[in-house]
């Protein structure tokens, strides 16, 4: 699906707020090049220094140094001076010339041994660092450049650049490294992968002197097929949280493809390329959020300073158990970050402005759905998304017509914005998104048992939801016995679990006759569940094993308990069936 330009534009500025932190890994980020005596371009492989002074190796370089030199030993002279410093032939000499054509060859001698002829290849490959951190500083990014020797090990690169991607927004890899081709650059690409473990979104740019990135795509593609990546043009490749984009260096002496991309382009290239991979109305709302929460990081510790550690500790102090004081300082925080984001307005980044930008200027967007609903075209359908289905005023909509739609619309919505095949699995996983909470660490602490808590009982092979209260499944000091409710998967759910790779849909009952009671031994206050295996599962005392599936957020475990409870409460006696009828139908 092409996204509309005037979306793209939007999401662009929000990426500008969001992205921070770039890194860049190429062996010739540092490289300088200059032109000997003969016309020969030679590249400068070691630090210059003056006669009777000592040049550092490769290894010795690559740590800092804190030694004082010995007097004696002269400082490292730039290349561009070393050229500058040595007598030319037009130029009158004074007496003590000599000295000076001896300085001049020395510093000829130095220069040599320092440098190496170039080729096409080097000066294709080659890249300027300083500048290029200097231009993702004027866009506000902070950019690191790492230089691998070709004396370090490997894996010390591998081990260094996975620890910065790890906190970069950007990944920038050369394809050739130390002249090889491509495959120290794969094995990067494929240990950023791996610890990313596919939780998070990534951006990974290949900027290269290579001329054939085409066919670098191609590798990339066949290496990664695993990762469910798909050709976007000729030049990038798109998963659903990755996109890996080839982009050729203007140094490139052969032909040049189109992705060529100048040096004081590519900061601009690169935020381009992350609105191509989270362009969206949801996900722009997220990355808003957290470029807020980035930019007001520091504002937000100013207000929970460590002097309200006293009350803190007081509140602790009072507790009957002093652990829930935790969850206490936990909610504190996320209250202060929650009242940032509604202080900067993010949901604007999905309003019917972005709506407007979203549908773009034709029908493209709209799938089957929309001639269900009667909206046939995209100033249809931003109407209805302006004034709410029900209030839309549209031509030869009558009020039986719009009644009949309105009856059935829940079942063909998302149909109108996406395909009739992904439309179940992206409805589920939102309401699950809604409703659920995720579990963003597999190592996190197990979790406890308590309202909301959705659980599979293998033996009776049956879905429950914990309606036990909050306030009677904490502090306890005995066996004591949790209610559940039992929840029927069916086409008419009210809660979607993620069980394995599917979206599973129940409904959970409100008969007092699917009401089930275990009791369970607590640990420390708590029923945690223990990980047996790939599982985590709460045993209750009589051996049952229940395995963990999911925890709905607070709210939307009471609202279905009033539900139940609400049901428990009716009143039942008999009456005039004519009555009852009418009365139902008012």
């Amino acid at each position: 699906m092409t996204i509309p330009d005037g979306f793209r534009e939007t999401t662009a500025a929000i990426v500008a707020r969001f992205v921070q932190t770039v890194v860049v890994v190429d062996d010739e980020a540092f490289s300088s090049f200059i032109e000997s005596d003969d016309g020969q371009t030679r590249m400068v492989r070691a630090p210059l220094v003056a006669p009777g002074g000592a040049a550092q190796s490769d290894a010795s370089a690559s740590e800092p140094t804190t030694a004082t030199p010995p007097a004696q030993e002269q400082p490292a002279i730039p290349i561009s001076s070393a050229r500058d410093e040595m007598p030319q032939p037009h130029q009158s000499q004074p007496q003590e010339g000599g000295r000076d054509e001896a300085r001049g060859a020395q510093l000829e001698t130095a220069l040599e041994a320092a440098t190496e002829p170039a080729d096409s290849k080097d000066l294709a490959e080659d890249l300027d660092g300083r500048r290029l951190m200097a231009l993702f500083a004027e866009q506000g990014l902070v950019c690191s450049v790492l230089q691998p020797s070709s004396r370090e090990d490997h894996l010390a690169i591998q081990s260094a650049t996975v620890a910065a991607a790890r906190r970069a927004d950007v990944v920038i890899l050369d394809w050739v490294l130390h002249k090889d081709s491509g495959e120290r650059a794969l094995s990067l690409i494929q240990k950023i992968l791996e610890a990313d473990s596919g939780r998070r979104m990534r951006l990974i740019i290949v900027y290269t002197g290579t001329p054939d990135t085409q066919n670098i795509a191609k590798r990339i593609l066949r290496t990664f097929e695993s990762h469910s990546l798909r050709k976007d043009g000729n030049y990038a490749l798109q998963a659903q949280s990755l996109r890996i984009v080839v982009l050729q260096k203007p140094g490139t002496l052969t032909r040049r493809s189109s992705n060529a991309v100048m040096l004081d382009a590519l900061p601009s290239r690169v935020l381009e390329e992350f609105a191509k991979i989270s362009a969206g109305l949801i996900s722009n709302v997220a990355l808003e959020s957290i470029a807020q929460i980035r930019n007001n990081t520091h504002a937000i510790l100013a207000r929970l300073h460590p002097n309200l550690d006293a009350p803190y500790l007081a509140h602790r102090l009072l507790l009957p158990n002093p652990e829930d004081a935790t969850s206490f300082a936990v909610e504190i925080v996320g209250d202060e970050i929650m009242s940032m984001l509604h202080a900067f307005d993010v949901g604007r980044v999905s309003d019917v402005g972005a709506i407007n930008s979203w549908l773009g200027d034709d029908d493209q967007r709209l799938k089957s759905g929309a001639a269900t609903l009667m909206i046939e075209n995209r100033d249809h359908a931003l109407a209805a998304l302006t004034a709410g289905f029900s209030s839309w005023k549209r031509d030869g909509l009558d009020e039986d017509k719009r009644r009949t739609l309105e009856r059935d619309i829940h079942k063909n919505a998302t149909k109108v914005f996406a395909d009739d095949k992904r439309a179940p699995d992206l409805e589920r996983e939102f309401a699950f998104r809604s409703a659920m909470i995720e579990r963003y660490r597999s190592e996190q602490p197990p979790p406890r048992l308590g309202l909301g808590t959705i659980v599979y009982d293998a033996k009776e092979d049956e879905c429950l939801a914990c309606i036990h209260p909050l306030c009677d499944s904490v502090r306890l000091s005995q066996a004591t016995r949790f209610i559940f409710l039992l929840a029927r998967e069916g086409s008419s759910p009210n809660i979607v679990v993620h069980e394995g790779t599917k979206w599973v849909r129940y409904r959970l009952s409100e008969k007092v006759v699917d009401l089930r009671q275990l009791s369970f031994d607590p640990e420390n206050g708590h029923v945690r569940a223990t990980v047996v295996g790939d599982q985590l599962v709460f045993t209750a005392g009589d051996g049952r094993q229940l395995i963990w599936r999911g925890q709905l957020k607070f709210a939307f475990a009471q609202r279905l308990v009033q539900r139940f409870a609400s049901a428990l409460s009716r009143v039942g006696f008999d009456e005039f069936e004519w009555l009852r009828r009418h009365s139902r139908d008012a």
